[in-house]
């Protein structure tokens, strides 16, 4: 290499390291405003109660902006017409509805927020749109500390090498089990490692002529396949032909179908049938078991239930696994100070502030030191929820945002009776399933 050369390659490396560090300057100080997307329309966040999330972040804003003087937190709202009202068995339902192509049409616009709630279930479609910063390579510019998240879980939202939001919440089933039914049958609590051959010996010695404590459902056909290491549709997303239908999910099927029948169940109207038993008969102090999230504990039809908490059984011969859903912020990939908005996210999911600490309550924290700092390590239910982290796998919908809106009627119908059907029927009928999911997914990824 000639000399000349040398000296106009280290003119040109030093002159860029100047202007990164001018340009850097220029953020620190200058004052910014990061605009932060709360999934509500106005009304709805300002008339929320004084302990509410919407409360708990603008205490959190105020707070580092305080810490903070140059950076400020602007909160942005959905529109007013997201407010959806409908009435649901005679009562008065309002939602939410802003859908994940509002979303994308919101952060492809000329000024979207900086931070935005995103679900893992869309990462998939965000960062093939391009929409959302990779926050691997933004946490690396912005010079801070190491995710601190459990690597299994960043590995379950990474796509294509990147990561289009950071996983701050859990929402992860567990075994939750009414301690007096345990106690007047003489039979030990669940233990860490336990399997699901030892759940339905449990169930038919607890209460031989109840409903079985597993719904009919695919949600519990996914939750029981996660421990044979197979799921119910392909990595891709493409297809649910070889998973659905695969050998791990006829076994599967079978046990569950045999599970019912032991209990003397052979015959459903619909999977909301088989939940609501499965529910009415914990609540009342009747079943020993129940599988859901640990918001359950607040439920008031459980007040003064002595509860406890225990994994998810694996089969014997399987490994430990729980399908765990996520909540998400990412930041727009349009974002004038991604660094200034990474720094506020980290300061509310992954630090030990008192801001952090409050926002935490209302969730099960992913962050190893704020899980620390708000106790969820030591309590019985939070830290049953923060190991089951550790064996997260990827549910259906993660790998196709489309896959449980193709469950419908007729389809939810197909698979209950399965429950009626014979052994050797099983591979042949949810091959003819999964043809049809296939095809219901399809036509609704092409908007028909």
């Amino acid at each position: 290499m000639k000399p000349r050369y040398i000296v106009s390659v280290l003119t040109i490396l030093v002159t860029a390291f100047a202007a990164s560090a001018c340009s850097r300057n220029e953020k620190v100080t200058e004052p910014v405003d990061i605009h932060f997307l709360l999934k509500a329309p106005q009304s709805m966040a300002e008339s929320a109660p004084p302990n509410s999330v919407f409360q708990n972040l603008k205490n959190a804003a105020a707070h580092f902006n305080e810490a903070n003087p140059l950076i400020r937190i602007v909160f942005d709202y959905l529109p007013e017409s997201a407010i959806k009202s409908s009435t649901i068995g005679g009562e008065a339902v309002t939602a939410i509805s802003f859908s994940t192509d509002d979303m994308i049409e919101l952060l492809e616009s000329k000024n979207p927020p900086d931070i935005v709630p995103a679900s893992p279930s869309d990462g998939r479609l965000f960062e093939a749109k391009g929409v959302l910063k990779d926050l691997y390579l933004l946490q690396k510019t912005a010079g801070s500390g190491a995710i601190d998240i459990e690597r299994r879980l960043l590995d379950n939202v990474t796509v294509r090498g990147k990561l289009p939001l950071l996983p701050y919440a859990g929402a992860q089933q567990l075994v939750i089990y009414n301690k007096e039914p345990f106690d007047r049958a003489n039979i030990p609590y669940p233990q860490a490692d336990w399997t699901w051959e030892q759940f339905g010996d449990i169930s038919v010695k607890l209460n031989p002529a109840l409903a079985p404590e597993l719904t009919y459902s695919i949600d519990t056909l996914e939750l029981l396949m996660a421990s044979t290491g197979k799921g119910l549709l392909s990595p891709d997303g493409e297809t649910t032909v070889g998973y659905l239908d695969s050998p791990e999910a006829v076994r599967t099927l079978r046990w569950l179908n045999g599970f019912y029948r032991e209990k003397g169940q052979s015959a459903l109207k619909n999977s909301a049938e088989s939940g609501m038993a499965v529910w009415q008969q914990f609540y009342k102090g009747q079943s020993g078991m129940y599988i859901g999230g640990i918001e359950i504990r607040y439920n008031p039809f459980l007040e003064g239930k002595k509860l406890g908490y225990a994994p998810l059984p694996h089969f014997a011969g399987g490994k430990r696994a729980n399908p765990i859903t996520f909540s998400g912020y990412g930041i727009a990939n349009k974002s004038k100070h991604p660094e200034e908005a990474w720094k506020f996210i980290t300061y509310i999911t992954m630090s030990n502030n008192e801001d952090a600490i409050k926002l935490a309550s209302s969730y099960v924290t992913t962050s190893k030191t704020l899980a620390e700092a708000a106790g969820q390590d030591s309590d019985s239910a939070l830290s049953a929820a923060l190991e089951e982290m550790k064996v997260a796998v990827n549910p259906a919908d993660q790998n196709n945002r489309f896959f449980y809106k193709a469950w419908n009627e007729n389809l939810d119908a197909q698979f209950q009776n399965l429950l009626a059907a014979k052994d050797e029927e099983l591979p042949a009928r949810l091959h003819d399933l999964a043809l049809k999911v296939d095809q219901e997914m399809h036509r609704l990824q092409n908007g028909n």
